[in-house]
């Protein structure tokens, strides 16, 4: 289990890997804004931006997510959050 909480994730570029940005369950406060997520590819799941469940209180804004590639999800899931 992963708990991923206070972060800013900021203006970065995120390419060319199998999932993207990914927060695990219960993620919470955190900001997440101005990044570029591309070319990522995991034809299993999922590639764009991903919070876990029972994740709360984020802020995703002006984020680019393009060209990604999953079986089920390729940009942003929020797996049972209440954002």
């Amino acid at each position: 289990m992963q708990i991923s909480d206070y972060n800013i994730i900021t203006s970065n570029i995120i390419e060319k890997n199998e999932i993207g940005l990914f927060l695990d369950i219960r993620s919470d406060n955190n900001l997440i804004e101005n990044n570029t997520i591309i070319e990522n590819n995991n034809n299993s799941s999922f590639s764009g931006i991903y919070l876990g469940t029972n994740s709360s209180h984020n802020i995703i804004m002006n984020n680019t997510i393009t060209d990604n590639v999953a079986g089920s999800h390729s940009a942003i899931y929020l797996h049972g959050s209440n954002n």
